[in-house]
């Protein structure tokens, strides 16, 4: 097994076609087909089957994509970083985002931040749950952007944002109806003849929906883990479980069947940053625009 066909393995996943994942990685059909078929070989398994000339992975296809997706997500950081070594930026701050987070919001405060900061380079970087504490207290991060905060370690400080509401997704259900833009209501134990796509020990979710599932006293049928929503999302897609999301995923999901938890379950979102005194003048700016931003957003949506 190669980094090479982990990325061709994560191409055809994104792109659906072989034709479509050679275009974009500028290489023949043949040599990604040769690639992936040397790789089922290998583990003895079909990863993808073909239907109407779209590329559908198996169970154990999806499995090993959010291996893939991992590699594939280390490979564009390692990039980056060597990116950053060979500029020649005066300074920079990095900004945590959970892995696979989709925050449309950043472009926003980025814009603000270089109109007022045009000498200061932001950089996003993607964390895990368990790296998060280590990355800010090492100065690797200037701040976070962190779900399920309540209370910080000593040395750091929390803003709190907004709060995200779970959300069960499942495959397209008869009769379903979503009225003046809320969702009806499912209690989990409704819920135990699924199987369940949970998020894995890196995701940052893992943890309260672990709590509350602990809480409930529910214990899913758990068909397989991921970090990656899109992953999660795409196997109830294919009818293979249910699995939990935020509520901001909700066009992401879209075509399935999206239900509010009984009890309601809420994250707390935060802005995570080192508690130096004073803060440095660019953290503090970012940090003011963020929240300013963040909390304008939120205000609109309520």
């Amino acid at each position: 097994m190669t980094t090479e066909q982990m990325q061709y393995l994560h191409t055809v996943f994104q792109e659906g076609t072989l034709s479509q994942a050679a275009t974009k990685l500028g290489i023949s059909q043949s040599t990604i087909s040769k690639s992936l078929q040397a790789l089922e070989k290998e583990l003895s398994v079909a990863l993808f089957v073909r239907i109407h000339g779209q590329m559908f992975p198996t169970r154990q296809g999806y499995i090993l994509l959010d291996t893939a997706q991992k590699i594939c997500g280390l490979q564009e950081q390692m990039t980056e970083r060597i990116q950053l070594l060979r500029s020649s930026f005066p300074h920079y701050l990095s900004v945590g985002i959970p892995r696979y987070w989709d925050f449309n919001q950043l472009s926003l405060i980025l814009a603000e931040f270089y109109r007022l900061a045009p000498s200061c380079t932001v950089i996003p970087e993607e964390y895990t749950a368990s790296s998060l504490l280590g990355l800010l207290k090492a100065g690797a991060l200037h701040m976070a952007l962190v779900p399920g905060v309540k209370d910080v370690e000593n040395g750091l400080r929390a803003f709190p944002l907004r709060s995200l509401s779970l959300l069960l997704a499942m495959p397209a259900q008869p009769g379903y109806k979503k009225t003046a833009g809320t969702f009806p209501t499912v209690k989990m134990h409704s819920c135990l003849h699924l199987p369940f796509i949970m998020p894995d020990e890196p995701s940052v979710l893992c943890s309260p929906i672990n709590s509350f599932f602990k809480e409930q006293q529910f214990a899913p049928e758990i068909l397989f883990k991921s970090s990656s929503p899109k992953c999660r999302l795409a196997a109830v897609r294919a009818g293979l479980g249910c699995t939990l999301i935020p509520d901001i995923l909700c066009q992401e999901a879209e075509g399935l069947s999206l239900y509010a938890l009984s009890p309601p379950v809420s994250v707390p979102l935060a802005l995570v940053i080192s508690d130096q005194t004073p803060i440095p003048g660019e953290l503090k700016l970012l940090t003011d625009i963020f929240l300013k931003l963040e909390l304008e957003r939120y205000h609109y949506e309520s």
